[in-house]
């Protein structure tokens, strides 16, 4: 059983980067804190030869550059504001627009009215996206993972009201998705190689209408 499952993720995986190749990757990435999304997103963006889009970078970018949307973002940083959505939009398009042949989105988005830009900016651009990855791991794991880092910061309490904060924001965003046959929801509890597979498997299997792919599957 479990050699069968094993050739048929191998034949799933070798089918992607074939098939998905043949027309540009567009994944957005969805994730806990703790769960590993930068990591898995970078790989993802090394196998398909696509940019990783890290929307903190995208920020950080345009500050330290000095453009016109940098210098707006920075007034409301210094100011300890949060940059208002329409700034981030305004970068995260001109990035879009560089990167037709594929990107995978790391960052945005985090609330349900983002998606719903996102979703009016990809059809705009004309740039569908391929699927959304959602890498589930439970709390009790991420609490663990966190509060072993050593950080000052990561303290039990301040990781559960973070996790309680992605779960109110989240929650919608991946009943939207979910509800376009665009969600990929992969087990993200093993070793970093292993989650990768599992991603991998599971893009391919969405072309055939699969949308979940986890341990023991």
């Amino acid at each position: 059983m479990k050699r069968a499952y094993l050739l048929k993720s191998i034949l799933l995986i070798l089918f992607s980067t074939t098939h998905l190749l043949a027309e540009p990757v567009r994944l957005v990435m969805v994730g806990p804190p703790g769960a590993g999304k930068g990591t898995q997103a970078t790989q993802l963006a090394e196998h398909f030869k696509i940019p990783h889009i890290s929307t903190g970078a995208m920020l950080r970018d345009h500050i330290s550059r000095s453009t016109e949307l940098g210098l707006k973002a920075k007034a409301f940083v210094d100011s300890g504001e949060l940059v208002p959505d329409h700034i981030i939009v305004g970068m995260l398009e001109e990035t879009l627009r560089a990167n037709g042949d594929g990107f995978i989105l790391d960052g945005f988005p985090r609330t349900l009215a983002q998606a719903k830009i996102l979703d009016q900016m990809v059809e705009r651009l004309g740039m569908p996206i391929t699927g959304v990855v959602h890498i589930a791991v439970p709390d009790e794991v991420v609490v663990e993972r966190l509060t072993g880092r050593g950080r000052k910061d990561d303290t039990e309490a301040v990781i559960r009201r973070r996790l309680e904060i992605f779960g109110e924001e989240t929650t919608p965003i991946l009943s939207h998705y979910r509800d376009q046959s665009m969600l990929l929801s992969v087990d993200g509890v093993g070793s970093i190689q292993e989650v990768q597979s599992r991603i991998r498997t599971a893009l391919a299997s969405h072309r055939h209408g699969a949308t979940a792919v986890g341990k023991g599957s």
